[in-house]
């Protein structure tokens, strides 16, 4: 070898500038794209390496036996919240291993497990396999998510859209919402689901961090706002900091059936107190019932004594009415029978002249002074009496009047008794199955907070069957500055890779 050739090499192989050339090498291989099917593939198929070297497909007529599949559906959500594109990883459990059809309304199938094609069309997708978990990745041609989001950005109350607000310093307002949406057909998913949405915020760029209803956890120079949104339920969010060239991660929702385990108290004390309750109150009911059937009897007693002191009065009236003429008549009489035996007097003379005749006289004259002095005490009786029944009439007319307000009292008394009744009786109607009451709506309530049982549903297709567990996962675009490309003169000053790497091999 030439001295110069061993010069060349010695000076090549030196240990500083071999590191130098094996680092270049990496950060070379590095930096050559990699031959995935979009962004998320290969962290989406945990078992890609192993199964593809592996890959053996099973004998084609061979049909594969699904012991269950999961759905994860990812979608890439814009600044504002609305989808981008969804996609979603199809795990299938085999129990038998062969060919199947998966069904979804997809652009684009991809194998994730081994190198075997998949075929796609008109929503059917065809899969043959040797493993018994598979794993394939389909592009949806619909970006319908089960929930609408809308994000908005303030800064100092001026609204900006996600791609502006990057760099801005000032007071941020940042107001998430979710709502359900009404395109997606069946309710399953949001009545069901519980959302997970975390906001990370950089403590560098952003101070004064506020955010109600959220968990707060630190990571780094992070902070990271976690928001729970229960199943049934709208989001609502805000968040508030004072930032200053602002720029924030990507907002990460992760969406999953709703389950949580609460134990309860043992509440069969307490829904014995209510048996109590009830038994009181239907005691209380017949209680009232029993009072309102004497009030009845005593309010129609109290009725007939109404109505016939009413008569009674009415029969007083009448006779104090007539008695005036009673009288009137009855003093005639005493006037006239005092006349006559004032005139039977002038009789006397003819007694004197024949002694049979006077003593007829006589008799006649004492029988008339006799007449008529009783007659002026009977007609003296009259008068009181008559008096007297003037008085009674006008003092009954109070009595008849206090029975009636009596009467008409104990009346409304028994119509009050009656309402009273009918409260109790419904009162006791009502609360005698409080205790199951309570219990049904204490499974209820609970219910809302633990996550009731329903059936999964697929979200690709009705037609696909077995599905165990369907999951989302969104997440926003980062909120960046954008890159300051530099000038095409900078770029021609600047060498290239292979100068670069010749100059390190040239440097002495």
């Amino acid at each position: 070898m030439k001295n110069s050739e061993r010069f060349i090499a010695k000076k090549l192989f030196a240990p500083k500038t071999f590191a130098a050339a094996l680092i270049l090498l990496s950060l070379l291989f590095n930096a050559l794209p990699v031959g995935a099917e979009g962004p998320d593939t290969n962290a989406a198929n945990p078992n890609t390496n192993s199964a593809k070297q592996s890959a053996n497909p099973a004998p084609p007529n061979t049909n594969a036996e699904i012991a269950e599949k999961d759905e994860v559906v990812y979608a890439r959500l814009s600044g504002n919240g609305s989808a981008q594109n969804v996609y979603v990883v199809n795990h299938f459990t085999l129990s038998q291993t062969g060919k199947f059809t998966d069904y979804g309304d997809y652009s684009k199938a991809v194998n994730l497990t081994d190198l075997q094609s998949v075929g796609l069309s008109g929503g059917e997708v065809s899969v043959q396999t040797a493993s018994d978990n598979f794993y394939y990745q389909g592009y949806l041609n619909n970006t319908n998510l089960p929930w609408i989001y809308n994000i908005s950005y303030k800064i100092d109350g001026a609204e900006y859209s996600a791609e502006d607000v990057a760099g801005k310093t000032g007071k941020l307002e940042i107001n998430l919402t979710s709502e359900k949406n009404a395109g997606i057909a069946g309710d399953v998913f949001y009545n069901n689901y519980m959302q997970q949405i975390s906001v990370t915020l950089n403590t560098e760029k952003c101070k004064n961090i506020t955010a109600d209803g959220a968990t707060l956890a630190g990571a780094g120079k992070n902070r990271m706002l976690a928001f729970t949104v229960l199943p049934k339920t709208n989001a609502a969010i805000t968040v508030t900091a004072d930032v200053t060239d602002f720029e924030m991660a990507g907002i990460d929702i992760t969406v999953m059936p709703f389950s949580m385990t609460i134990e309860m108290p043992d509440t069969g004390e307490m829904l014995g107190e209510f048996d109590k309750l009830t038994d009181g109150i239907d005691e209380l009911n017949s209680g009232v019932i029993e009072l309102q059937n004497g009030a009845n009897e005593i309010a129609n007693g109290a009725e007939q004594l109404k109505t016939g002191s009413g008569e009674f009065n009415d029969g007083l009236n009448r006779l104090n009415a007539n008695s005036t003429q009673l009288t009137a008549s009855s003093a005639q009489i005493r006037d006239a029978l005092t006349q006559i035996s004032q005139a039977s007097a002038m009789l006397a003379p003819l007694a004197q002249a024949d002694p049979q005749m006077g003593a007829v006289i006589t008799g006649i004259t004492e029988g008339l002074a006799e007449l008529s002095g009783n007659y002026s005490a009977f007609h003296s009786g009259l008068s009181q009496y008559t008096g007297g029944v003037s008085g009674l009439a006008s003092g009954y007319g109070e009595i008849d009047t206090g029975i009636t307000s009596l009467a008409d009292g104990l009346t409304e008394f028994n119509e009050g008794i009656g309402t009273l009744a009918e409260g109790t009786g419904q009162l006791a109607e009502e609360t005698k199955g409080i205790p199951e009451q309570i219990e049904t709506e204490i499974d209820s309530l609970m219910s809302d907070y633990t996550g009731g049982e329903f059936e999964i549903t697929s979200f690709t297709s009705p037609q696909n069957k077995g599905v165990k567990f369907v999951q989302f996962v969104f997440k926003t675009a980062n909120i960046e500055k954008p890159e300051i490309n530099a000038s095409n003169e900078a770029e021609q000053v600047q060498p290239g890779f292979w100068d670069r790497l010749k100059n390190l091999f040239t440097q002495g």
